[in-house]
């Protein structure tokens, strides 16, 4: 039986995606439904307890390729294209060889009213994204479209009203991604606050969490940094348009393979962070990637994903420092 926090979400997303029964299958977590060729599944898992609290995990999920070659190109491509991440991960199932865009939502009991928006979005965002990216990158890496069909409607045909990227973007226009004056620097000076040292001005944040040590870069020996990096910045997408665009990037030489693992990871297992962006190849480190499009673009959200950020870092130092001396410094 789904908890109440779960039911809350996965019924607003349901209801606000305007999805018909034709086209759709309700689980006991959750439901299914097709807005064109793909499917795509949002569920909710068991709730935990956090801190004293019930935490249930909301998953977004939309199919994209099957028959994924399994290369070291596609890791390498991978690492790529997630630099364009918007609210989703593109994540590789290596046993069942299919790629599909992941994103999850962590929602507590005060903080429903604040999930239920991020799970929508999420979803919106995915099938918009799908729909336009599904057939270039099956030609670039050698995959089919992991098409399917209703069980009992068939195939769909025509695609939903939902499906695209206008819906979403089209609230408040491309060109309203600005915060009111002052938002980068009174989050830079709030308390408590999740970084070490922040900097900011009316163009962005650059903050410092803890990885290898609390110390600041400023203060280590050159190329030797103990901490994680976190910027956000105004930004455009090249589909989403105007927005604000947030790194978090870790102290570690990133091989083609570490951040398709840390999206897979994330999908699977508690991180405590929700998913919503993804992890890309940089040459400065492994980075964590979220775009926010203009209509998400609220200083309670940059704030939301700044906590989300101090909590990814803690969670990468606990996944991955038992292997630190086999993963070298910047």
């Amino acid at each position: 039986m789904l908890d109440p926090i779960g039911s809350q979400v996965i019924d607003y997303v349901y209801a606000q995606m305007k999805i018909s029964e034709k086209w759709s299958l309700r689980q006991e977590r959750g439901f299914t439904w097709w807005g064109h060729t793909v499917a795509q599944r949002v569920w909710a898992d068991p709730p935990r307890e956090d801190n004293g609290q019930p935490i249930t995990r909301i998953h977004v999920e939309t199919d994209l390729l099957r028959e994924v070659p399994d290369t070291l190109q596609l890791l390498t491509e991978l690492g790529l294209v997630n630099r364009r991440a918007t609210l989703s991960a593109l994540v590789l199932d290596k046993g069942t060889r299919r790629l599909r865009y992941h994103s999850t939502v962590y929602a507590w009991p005060d903080g429903v009213t604040v999930s239920q928006p991020l799970a929508f979005s999420a979803a919106t965002l995915q099938l918009g994204e799908a729909f336009m990216w599904a057939e270039a990158f099956a030609q670039t890496l050698g995959a089919r479209v992991d098409e399917s069909a209703h069980p009992v409607s068939g195939p769909r045909t025509e695609a939903d009203e939902m499906v695209g990227w206008t819906y979403l973007l089209e609230e408040t226009g491309r060109d309203q991604a600005l915060l009111p004056p002052g938002t980068f620097e009174a989050l830079a000076g709030r308390q408590p606050r999740p970084w070490v040292l922040a900097t900011a001005d009316d163009g962005g944040l650059t903050g410092e969490y803890p990885f290898f040590g609390p110390t600041p870069a400023v203060l280590c020996p050159r190329g030797r940094p103990q901490t994680a990096l976190f910027q956000a910045c105004y930004a455009t997408h090249p589909q989403a348009g105007k927005g604000i665009l947030l790194r978090l990037t870790l102290p570690l030489k990133s091989d083609p393979a570490l951040p398709q693992s840390l999206n897979h990871q994330e999908a699977t297992e508690w991180s405590g962070a929700s998913l919503l962006g993804a992890w890309c190849h940089d040459e400065k480190g492994p980075t964590f990637v979220t775009f926010l499009p203009g209509i998400l673009a609220v200083p309670w959200m940059v704030e939301l994903l700044s906590w989300g950020a101090n909590s990814r870092t803690q969670w990468a130092r606990e996944a991955l420092l038992p292997f630190q001396m086999a993963l070298p410094l910047n």
